[in-house]
């Protein structure tokens, strides 16, 4: 038992660290403009250099996939570069909300100044509800609308505190806007076909400058995972991303399940060991005993006692067979009934008398077979008859 265990212990590590060393979201590079795993660090790793800067020190936490940035009251701006300027866009993130916002929206990715230059923000309401805006512009260049979004998606499903969401947001100039958490499309905009707006402020991911207005516009969470690309992901590639998304375990999980497994094997070991133990006594009772019996008797003794047995149930037999032997003897047949009808005719009953005695004895005979077995006399000497001899 103690080696299945060990065993099973040991092919769960194996797999743990296997798990840990191979763990990664799909390297869907085509497009990518920037990428931030949080490692302990804002640095891009999509290779075009656009690393992020904190607007205070944050925390890092190993949570989900490997390590996630911890926001409360930071934001994560990604300077201004024009690259960040395109005609179609693909936002990937994974978040855990602790908090909702008390007013307004929890930004998550945001290009907007709140002005003049407002491009996208993927955000959420106190409700829970996901919102991803885009303004856009014809193709020859010129402003649609910058007052209102031409782009304008909010879901009616809704986010959950302290639960892991895979959210991606797309536009493009054919097919409008989309919104997919973990693998289903919360909302769509088809309305317009165009391009993205252009401008020159920077992104700004987890929260918003607080210059831009009066409202706490941050994220309290985690988040992870940050990828934007410049075109649309395709439903094959949304679906692999969420696909890796949905099977990775966070390391916290994986230790909380190492830890019960560890503590598990411990108890059942000392379970073992007790069972074992109950076992050993048990014998070692069996043993005692029959050492006492042996100590007792000596193997004669026994025989002879057995021989005994024997013998007084022989006895007890033989004296039932006698005892059934004398009641059957005291049974009477038709022909010992006309005798003693013939001796009471010579002086010893009236006739009357015989007759009555002969018809009792008779009404014994239950099952008319002319003769009064055992069964038949026991019962029927229970009632009494009634005659008397003659004086």
């Amino acid at each position: 038992m103690k080696t299945l265990l060990y065993l099973k212990l040991q092919s769960f590590i194996v797999i743990f660290l296997l798990f840990i060393n191979t763990v990664s979201f799909a390297e869907l590079n085509d497009g990518l403009v920037l990428y931030y795993k949080f490692e302990q660090n804002t640095i891009d790793s999509s290779g075009n250099c656009l690393n992020g800067i904190l607007s205070e020190e944050a925390s890092y936490e190993k949570f989900k996939f490997n390590y996630s940035l911890h926001l409360v009251d930071q934001y994560l701006t990604v300077p201004y570069n024009t690259l960040i300027n395109m005609d179609m866009i693909s936002i990937c993130l994974c978040i855990k909300i602790f908090e909702y916002p008390l007013v307004g929206s929890s930004k998550l990715v945001i290009r907007d100044d709140m002005k003049t230059d407002r491009i996208f923000q993927l955000d959420f309401y106190p409700d829970g509800t996901l919102s991803f805006l885009a303004h856009t512009i014809s193709t020859d260049g010129v402003l649609i609308d910058n007052t209102y979004w031409d782009i304008d998606i909010k879901s009616t499903n809704k986010l959950v505190k302290n639960t892991w969401y895979n959210i991606i947001a797309t536009f493009d100039t054919t097919f409008g806007g989309n919104v997919i958490v973990n693998g289903t499309n919360w909302g769509k905009d088809e309305t317009f076909n165009g391009k993205l707006s252009k401008g020159s402020m920077a992104i700004e991911i987890g929260g918003l400058n607080v210059s831009y207005d009066d409202y706490n516009r941050n994220l309290i969470g985690l988040i992870d995972e940050v990828k934007i690309y410049n075109r649309p992901l395709s439903q094959s590639e949304i679906q692999k991303i969420f696909n890796e998304f949905n099977s990775s375990n966070s390391i916290e999980e994986l230790t909380d399940m190492y830890d019960s497994l560890s503590k598990t094997y411990v108890i059942l070991s000392e379970e073992h060991d007790q069972l074992s133990n109950v076992v050993k006594q048990k014998n070692e009772h069996i043993e005692l005993l029959e050492a006492q019996i042996h100590s007792m008797f000596t193997q004669e003794q026994v025989n002879n006692k057995l021989i005994e047995f024997q013998t007084q149930c022989d006895t007890a037999l033989e004296q039932k067979d006698l005892t059934i032997s004398e009641l059957l003897s005291t049974m009477y047949t038709q022909e010992q009934m006309e005798r003693a009808k013939e001796e009471a005719k010579r002086g010893l009953y009236t006739t009357e008398d015989v007759d009555l005695m002969i018809n009792k004895i008779l009404e014994w005979d239950y099952n008319n077979d002319g003769t009064i077995g055992l069964i038949e006399a026991i019962q029927s000497l229970k009632i009494s008859s009634g005659i008397k001899p003659i004086e």
